[in-house]
């Protein structure tokens, strides 16, 4: 399995969370770059009411990883994804119990996600592969025919 391929499948699983988790995508929904990929949404992970959402759209490709390739990649694009969560765990909660079952339940949610659309992760990952890029109309067309 190629690096460029977990990066894919990595940026799906964002991609993915983001419609499922009701947001709109960017024009261009996802793509892939020279030194990683980005994911785009319409919505504010500033706000609070949006923590829950937010971390679990970046713990997405994380998860996605595991789902598809077995296992998280050790070339360090998620870290970036890591801190990003670990900053709204702790403006979540004072409480270390409490942190950890904020990040516990995004995680749950984020895999409940991407195995009831894992079809669709895979058709997208492929689109990122060959063309580089998704655009949002092609990501709502691949999650509705996955059904």
């Amino acid at each position: 399995m190629t690096q460029r391929y977990r990066i894919a499948i990595h940026e799906a699983g964002h991609t993915v969370a983001h419609v499922a988790l009701g947001y709109p995508l960017h024009d261009i929904a996802a793509r892939l770059t020279n030194d990683g990929g980005e994911s785009r949404s319409l919505f504010d992970p500033e706000e609070e009411e949006n923590f829950s959402d937010t971390a679990t759209s970046l713990v997405a490709g994380m998860i996605a990883e595991r789902l598809i390739c077995g296992d998280m990649s050790d070339f360090g694009h998620y870290t970036g994804d890591l801190n990003a969560v670990s900053d709204i765990c702790c403006r979540v909660s004072a409480s270390e119990a409490k942190r950890k079952a904020f990040f516990d339940a995004c995680i749950q949610k984020a895999k409940n996600i991407l195995k009831k659309n894992k079809a669709a992760l895979v058709a997208i990952a492929d689109v990122l592969i060959d063309k580089g890029f998704i655009s949002s109309g092609q990501v709502i067309g691949i999650i509705i025919d996955s059904g």
